[in-house]
C-alpha cells in the first residue's frame, strides 16, 4: 500500500475576540518624555534587584543591551512597539522569568494587544521548526498530524525564527522557547497567540495557510 504525501492551500477564518475601542488603545502613542523616564525606572530596578541579570550574559553585553534599548526608546512609540521592544530585550537577557507578562497588563492593554480576533483556528506542536497539526477547530477538518508549511504565504521556519526573538527561556536553551511556542489552546494566553498576530498582522479576516498532509 502507498503512502501520498499532498499539499494544498486553504483559508482559515480569524478567531478570538474584537473590540474596536480597546484595539485603537495601542495605537496611540506615548510620548518618549514617559519613556525615557519608565526607561530609567526599569533599569535601576533590573540592575539592583534582578539576581541573575549576569548568569548568562557577561556585564558589557548586558550594558549594550540596555543601551540599545535606550536608543530605542527615543521616540514616540505605541503600546504596541512598546511591548514588542521591550520583549525582545528581556528575551536577550535570557532569563525565562523575565519577561513583559501577558497576565498583570491592565484590561484595556489585554484587550488591544492579546485579545483581538487574530487568533489561528487550530492547536499544534512544534517538531524542530516544523509546526504539525494537533487540533483543526476551523470548518475544515484537517487532519491531525498534517504539517502547516506556511502562512500567508511566510515559511513557518521563518516565522518561527522570528518569534525566537521574542520567546522567553533560560540561557541558550532554543527547545524550551520551542515548547512555550506550541499552541495547545489550554492557556489564557499562549506565547504563539499573543507575538505572531503582533508581528505578522493579517491583512484580512482569514489566514491562507499551506497544509501538507500526509
Amino acid at each position: 500500500m502507498r503512502n501520498y504525501n499532498w499539499t494544498l492551500i486553504i483559508l482559515v477564518m480569524l478567531s478570538g475576540c474584537s473590540n474596536t475601542q480597546s484595539q485603537s488603545f495601542y495605537k496611540k502613542n506615548i510620548p518618549v518624555s514617559q519613556l525615557q523616564e519608565d526607561y530609567e525606572v526599569l533599569e535601576k530596578a533590573l540592575k539592583e534587584y534582578h539576581p541573575g541579570l549576569y548568569r548568562y550574559e557577561d556585564s558589557l553585553t548586558v550594558e549594550k543591551y540596555f543601551h540599545d534599548l535606550k536608543m530605542a526608546l527615543n521616540k514616540d512609540m505605541s503600546t504596541k512597539t512598546l511591548y514588542l521592544t521591550l520583549s525582545k530585550f528581556t528575551r536577550q537577557l535570557k532569563c525565562g522569568h523575565t519577561f513583559c507578562s501577558y497576565y498583570n497588563q491592565i484590561k484595556e492593554l489585554q484587550d488591544s494587544l492579546f485579545n483581538s480576533s487574530d487568533k489561528l483556528p487550530l492547536t499544534f506542536f512544534l517538531y524542530e521548526k516544523r509546526m504539525i497539526l494537533d487540533k483543526d477547530l476551523s470548518d475544515k477538518d484537517l487532519s491531525a498530524g498534517s504539517e502547516i508549511v506556511s502562512i500567508d504565504g511566510m515559511a513557518v521556519s521563518t516565522i518561527i525564527d522570528t518569534l525566537l526573538q521574542y520567546a522567553k527561556g533560560d540561557g541558550s536553551n532554543d527547545g524550551k522557547r520551542l515548547r512555550d511556542l506550541k499552541l495547545t489552546g489550554q492557556g489564557k494566553f499562549e506565547a504563539f497567540d499573543i507575538f505572531f498576530p503582533l508581528l505578522f498582522p493579517s491583512q484580512s479576516s482569514s489566514y491562507t495557510l499551506e497544509i501538507k498532509a500526509h
